[in-house]
């Protein structure tokens, strides 16, 4: 089943990136300037849900038209997450069009998530929409492996699975504020042990300089709340942060339009930690079911 998924995820891609071969340049690739590679990794802490993290994520291009319509990319990611004790590391690889005219961009990505205490395995796909204001995104999980022992006694053992889900968003610019945008979203994660749950997510992002971008958030459900701050720092002055509080301050124009173009290696925003649930099995029956993971 895994390698079969895999092959339909290649072959989408290619599929989707054989248009932009031909503009790939030799001669372009050369002129890629070193400290811009470096621009595009950053180091993150997190906060989620009281729990810390720390983070290294990088996005890369594998190639760049001259005439700016097709990137190509892959991102990397590694965290520990102190609460649950456990690294997880995050592969993707994107393509984006930008349309002529320069005024929206459509992206696509596919990505496999996997956490090393008890070798959980995820897929991901996910589809972007840039605009001069707005950015538009959507995510679905798929967990590759099911129930798995994680600990045993002589008479009860704990399980824990990959849970399934989606969720979207639609961000925006603050007015007068080009350097703050707002995201506001929903969604969803399909438990087993206990009730689905379905909620709304609130975040606001604000790239305080060149380098330092900080956000904040909450998630909303009947049953749940959680909440994030995540601050990230560049190693240099990546070019997809178009606007900073540092040198645009307050803008006399309510909305100021972004270059979309400046997007094109922007990092995917998606729920990067796998969420699992845990329940107890005893010679009473099934309890405890709970879910960990949180919302970055």
């Amino acid at each position: 089943m895994f390698r079969k998924i895999s092959l339909v995820v290649c072959i989408f891609f290619a599929a989707l990136t054989w248009p932009a071969l031909h503009a790939y340049s030799n001669d372009e690739l050369s002129d890629w300037d070193p400290a811009a590679w470096l621009a595009r990794t950053s180091g993150e802490i997190n906060f989620d849900n009281g729990e810390f993290s720390g983070t290294l994520n990088t996005i890369q291009p594998l190639f760049l038209s001259a005439d700016g319509r097709h990137t190509g990319f892959v991102q990397g990611r590694i965290n520990y997450d102190n609460g649950r004790q456990d690294w997880t590391a995050n592969g993707g690889i994107g393509y984006r069009f930008l349309f002529p005219g320069d005024q929206w961009m459509l992206g696509a990505n596919a990505w496999l998530d996997h956490t090393f205490e008890h070798d959980h395995w995820r897929l991901g796909i996910g589809g972007e929409l840039f605009g001069p204001h707005l950015t538009a995104r959507a995510n679905y999980y798929q967990g590759l492996t099911g129930w798995q022992t994680v600990s045993a006694t002589t008479t009860t053992r704990v399980e824990q699975k990959v849970v399934d889900g989606f969720d979207g968003s639609l961000e925006a610019p603050l007015p007068h504020l080009p350097w703050a945008r707002l995201s506001l979203g929903g969604y969803y994660w399909d438990f087993e042990s206990i009730d689905e749950e379905a909620g709304v997510r609130a975040q606001l992002q604000m790239n305080l300089t060149p380098s330092l971008t900080v956000r904040g958030g909450m998630d909303l459900s009947d049953d749940d709340e959680r909440y994030f701050v995540q601050a990230r720092l560049f190693l240099g002055q990546p070019a997809h942060v178009a606007f900073n509080a540092l040198d645009d301050g307050i803008s006399d124009v309510a909305f100021v339009p972004r270059p979309v173009i400046s997007q094109r290696l922007a990092p995917v925003e998606r729920t990067q930690t796998v969420v699992v649930e845990q329940r107890t099995i005893s010679t009473t029956g099934i309890s405890g079911g709970v879910r960990i993971g949180g919302s970055i």
